[in-house]
Order: structure tokens, then sequence, then C-alpha cells
């Protein structure tokens, strides 16, 4: 939903080894131009439980901070957390958590 992704600042990563057909999707669909909220990192081939994922994790963290400075939490999901809870819940759960925590404890 469009309205949704409005209030959001979005990193998007798409492993190396998807096929060319998803590759176009996601590019056609998150473009830049229609969301200038969303960025693209390059695609790279991630290693689940390698050095890759930490990689890409630093690498979206970085372009985020590019993007802006004004979020508060960083959500890290890969195709193994969906689906997901609707955003509605996720920020009743996120309001709920006392502000001095950090990513690790949560």
């Amino acid at each position: 939903n469009s309205n949704n992704i409005n209030n959001n600042i979005v990193c998007f990563h798409l492993d190396h080894k998807a096929n060319t057909e998803e590759q176009a999707r996601v590019v056609r669909e998150l473009a830049p131009s229609l969301y200038p909220q969303v960025h693209l990192l390059h695609q790279t081939t991630v290693a689940y439980k390698g050095i890759s994922m930490v990689d890409v994790t630093l690498r979206g963290l970085t372009a985020l901070l590019m993007l802006s400075d004004r979020w508060k939490y960083f959500i890290n999901l890969s195709s193994a957390d969906y689906p997901l809870l609707p955003q509605q819940h996720l920020k009743f759960y996120l309001a709920s958590i006392k502000q001095e925590v950090n990513f690790i404890e949560v």
C-alpha cells in the first residue's frame, strides 16, 4: 500500500540469486522516481549465516543514514520473516518499548 510506505524509509536488497523477472519487477515497482524514500542496494549474493549478511546490513544502514537521520527504528527483515504483521501492529509494538533500549535488547 503506497500510503503506508510514504511514512517510512526503506532500504531494499534483492539477492543476486533472484531470477531476472524478480529483479526487473522490484526495480520497476520500487523505482526511486515513484518512491523517493526507497533506496535499492546494489545486488550481491548473500550467504546466510555468513559475513555477506553483515555487509548487506551495514550497507543498508549507511544508505538509510544518507537518506535521513530522522528515523527511530531499524528493522532488518529477510524472506524468512514473511508474512509480516500489519504496520499498525508493528507501530503499536514499537511504541510500547522504552526509548532507552537498544536494538539488541529489543
